[in-house]
Formats: structure tokens, C-alpha cells, sequence
């Protein structure tokens, strides 16, 4: 009777022990799959912080020489930078052509810009029709 009763406490604590082993492995397995996600969330944030830095800085890097000071601008860089209508109205107002002259390029500079613009309308439309 006394071999009885040892034996049974003996099999309660083995299984005690074994519910306990598998309550904590249990555990560790929801808790290690937690921290598996977490870092690959940080992994993924640094990767693109990276990519979204090196897409930063190539951009610039690209752009840093296109700009210039206006203390460097040359008065052939200013005309360069004018655009069109501005070396027409310029040329006008210093007397370099004609009223007529200057109301015919304006009118066909005015057609340039609405045949180019056009195209670029069709352009888009057929992007969005594709």
C-alpha cells in the first residue's frame, strides 16, 4: 500500500514535470516567433532606411553640379536662361527687329508651344489607355 501511494506521487510529479515542459516550451516557441517578426521588422526598416538614404544622396550627388550662383551668371548665361519670349521681347525692346517681326514669332512661338503641349496630352492619353 505504501509502494502504492509512493508510486503515485512519483507519477504525479512526472507529470507535473511534464505538463510544466510543455507550458514552457509552448511559451518559448510564441515568444521566440515574436522576436523572430520583431527583427525581421527592424531588418526590413533599416534595409529601406538604406535604400531610401543611397536614393537621397544619388539624387544629389546628380544634381549638385546643374545649379549655379547668381553671383557666377554671366550675362550669356542670363540670355541662355531666358527662355523664348524673353530674347524676343528683349530684341524688340532694344530696337534689334520690328513690331511686325516680333508679333509674327511670338505667333509662331504661341503655335510651338500648343503643338508640343498637344503632344504631350497624347503622350499621357496613350500611357493611360495601354
Amino acid at each position: 500500500m505504501v509502494l502504492r501511494k509512493v508510486a503515485l506521487g512519483a507519477g504525479a510529479i512526472v507529470a507535473g514535470y511534464i505538463a510544466l515542459q510543455v507550458i514552457m516550451w509552448l511559451i518559448s516557441a510564441v515568444v521566440s516567433t515574436v522576436i523572430t517578426v520583431a527583427t525581421l521588422a527592424i531588418t526590413i526598416g533599416v534595409i529601406a532606411a538604406f535604400i531610401w538614404g543611397g536614393l537621397k544622396l544619388y539624387g544629389w550627388y546628380a544634381n549638385r553640379g546643374t545649379s549655379k550662383s547668381t553671383d557666377t551668371l554671366t550675362q550669356d548665361d542670363e540670355i541662355a536662361e531666358m527662355d523664348s519670349e524673353d530674347v524676343l521681347r528683349q530684341q524688340y525692346l532694344n530696337g534689334e527687329i520690328t513690331e511686325d517681326e516680333f508679333e509674327r514669332r511670338m505667333g509662331g512661338l504661341m503655335d510651338n508651344q500648343e503643338t508640343e503641349s498637344d503632344v504631350v496630352v497624347d503622350r499621357e492619353l496613350e500611357s493611360l489607355t495601354k
